[in-house]
C-alpha cells in the first residue's frame, strides 16, 4: 500500500517536470500565443472589474509602509548594555561554543526549575497555603540568582568578545535579561 503510494508520487513528480519542461520549451518557440494569451486576459480583467462598482463606497485606508528590512531582533535592548562592555568586535564565535559551553547548559538547567516552582507556587496560592507559597517563590528566585552569578562573570569577560549581533551573543543576552526580569518580579 504504501510502495504504491511512493510510486504514485514519484511518477506525479516525473510528470509535473516533464510538464514544466514543456512549457518552457512552448515559452521559448511560441511567444507570440503566450503574449496574446496574456493581453486577453488583461483586456477581460480590465472590461469587467468586479470590485469597480463598490470602489466609490470604500474609504481610502491608510496605507502602512513596511520597513525596508525585517530584523527579527529589532526590539531586543543592547546586549552590551546594563554592566557589559560595549564590544564593536565582528569576531564570531564557534557554533556552539557560547550556547553549547557547560557553564551556560549548567546555568539554563538550573534556571529551568523556575517555571515548576512557580506553579506550585501558584498551586499553592490557589489551595490558600501562603508559607508554602512564599517557600517556592524563593525556590525560584535562588535557582534565578544562582543562573545569574554564575554566568555573570563568563557574559562579561567571554560573550562580550564577540559580535553583538552574532545569534549565539543575542541569544544568552535575551535569556540573561529574560532571567533578570523574572528576579525583579518575584521580589515584589
Amino acid at each position: 500500500m504504501m510502495a504504491g503510494g511512493v510510486l504514485l508520487l514519484v511518477a506525479g513528480l516525473i510528470g509535473g517536470v516533464l510538464w514544466v519542461s514543456k512549457l518552457k520549451h512552448d515559452a521559448g518557440g511560441g511567444k507570440p500565443r503566450v503574449a496574446e494569451t496574456m493581453a486577453s486576459v488583461e483586456d477581460e480583467a480590465a472590461a469587467e472589474d468586479p470590485f469597480e462598482a463598490g470602489a466609490e463606497k470604500l474609504e481610502a485606508s491608510p496605507v502602512v509602509e513596511e520597513p525596508e528590512s525585517i530584523d527579527p531582533f529589532a526590539g531586543m535592548d543592547d546586549p552590551f548594555d546594563g554592566g557589559l562592555a560595549e564590544s564593536t568586535s565582528t569576531l564570531k564565535p564557534e557554533p556552539g561554543e557560547l550556547t553549547g559551553s557547560e557553564l551556560w547548559q549548567g546555568a539554563m538547567k538550573t534556571a529551568s526549575r523556575v517555571g515548576g516552582r512557580l506553579m506550585l507556587a501558584t498551586e499553592a496560592r490557589e489551595k490558600g497555603k501562603p508559607a508554602e507559597e512564599k517557600n517556592y517563590r524563593r525556590e525560584a528566585r535562588t535557582a534565578l540568582s544562582q543562573a545569574l552569578q554564575v554566568t555573570d562573570q563568563w557574559a562579561r569577560e567571554e560573550v562580550s568578545r564577540f559580535d553583538p549581533l552574532d545569534i549565539q551573543v543575542r541569544s544568552v543576552v535575551k535569556l540573561r535579561r529574560k532571567w533578570i526580569d523574572q528576579l525583579a518580579e518575584l521580589k515584589d
